[in-house]
């Protein structure tokens, strides 16, 4: 009897997970047929194409507020300055140098003795010459005093006096050769040779200059030059520092060599600061208007010889003709189908076309 009761139960227990399982597999069918079919929808719908997007939300713009822009156009050179007046003095002999009188960086006075050389070379005969200045000076003086006693003729003086002059000029041609002067008052901005150096002849001995301004010299291509006036406003650029100038020279030849003109241009040097010899970068500015429109000019297409640009129309792309004038840089000056205020599309304009809806993603200033 107990063994029926233990079958009996065993029974009971098979049904009820039979019946378990069976409940868990129609619920898993039923998830996966649900997901098959989501599935199914899913790949049923067909994504947007990009007319769609464009039709129901828009191309994604940016655009600016159009604005006065101040315009500069101007020419940028190359150019190594130069003191606006230097002066050189070339060795009249080839002998050792005994005395320097000034250094680099001095300032010096016109016929200043800067360099000395000995005055026994024997190829000069200096010393000759002054021994025979020093002679027709006492003979000189001498036939004066005896003109003045009535002792001898005026002719006789007027000779002795000619005979003195040639010997002082005769001297004075010798003792040229071994002093170098400054041959203009300024500033030394090179020398060479130190005291115990032998030059030699028609060296360069040292440079005078006068640094209070500087010339730069550029050369403007024949395009360039018609734009070019004489007192116009320039800027060199040194260290990253500006110095203003003026243009002051304008060639009227062009150069077969270079195939330009030489223009100069005078900048003020306070303190001396400029050196001579050094490179700059040199700006002529050609104009400077503030009360215009210039745009960046990869805002604007150019289709069949003529230009435009896309405006913001109340969330339509308005594609509008324009005309422009100077250029400067990537800038490029709007004449006319531009106003102030105008809504410029200043970005994506590849994907519009007139017409067309656009939704701005941000705002800003041109």
């Amino acid at each position: 009897m107990k063994t029926n009761n233990i079958n009996y139960r065993m029974d009971k227990s098979m049904i009820e997970f039979s019946k378990y399982v069976t409940g868990k597999m129609l619920v898993f069918s039923i998830l996966l047929s649900i997901s098959v079919v989501s599935c199914m929808k899913e790949k049923a719908e067909p994504p947007k194409s990009m007319e769609q997007i464009k039709k129901e939300e828009g191309v994604p713009v940016t655009v600016s507020i159009i604005e006065k822009t101040g315009f500069t156009k101007e020419l940028s050179y190359f150019a190594t300055l130069n003191a606006i007046k230097e002066s050189i003095e070339l060795a009249k002999v080839s002998d050792k140098i005994v005395k320097i009188n000034a250094k680099i960086g001095d300032n010096v006075r016109e016929d200043q003795t800067i360099i000395e050389f000995p005055s026994n070379n024997p190829a000069l005969q200096i010393e000759q010459a002054k021994a025979g200045l020093d002679n027709a000076e006492i003979t000189l003086k001498r036939m004066k005093e005896l003109l003045a006693a009535g002792e001898i003729s005026q002719q006789m003086y007027d000779n002795t006096y000619t005979q003195f002059l040639v010997s002082k000029r005769n001297y004075e041609q010798l003792n040229q050769l071994i002093v170098a002067k400054a041959p203009v008052s300024g500033t030394i901005i090179s020398m060479p040779f130190r005291v115990g150096d032998v030059p030699r002849h028609n060296d360069v001995l040292f440079t005078v200059a006068n640094t209070s301004k500087m010339i730069a010299k550029v050369n403007v291509s024949d395009r360039e030059i018609g734009f070019i006036k004489k007192g116009m406003p320039a800027e060199v650029i040194w260290n990253g520092k500006v110095y203003k100038g003026t243009v002051s020279l304008i060639g009227l030849g062009l150069s077969p060599m270079t195939k330009s003109f030489p223009v100069e241009i005078e900048i003020n040097n306070p303190g001396n600061q400029l050196l001579s010899g050094i490179s700059v970068e040199v700006k002529i500015k050609l104009s400077d208007d503030s009360d215009l429109i210039a745009i960046d000019r990869k805002f604007i297409l150019d289709e069949s010889g003529k230009k435009y640009i896309f405006l913001d129309d109340n969330g339509k792309a308005a594609k509008k003709e324009i005309k422009t004038g100077r250029e400067s840089g990537i800038l490029v000056e709007v004449v006319s189908g531009l106003n102030i205020g105008d809504k410029l599309i200043s970005c994506c304009t590849t994907f519009l076309e007139n017409g067309i809806k656009i939704k701005v993603d941000n705002k800003g200033n041109i």
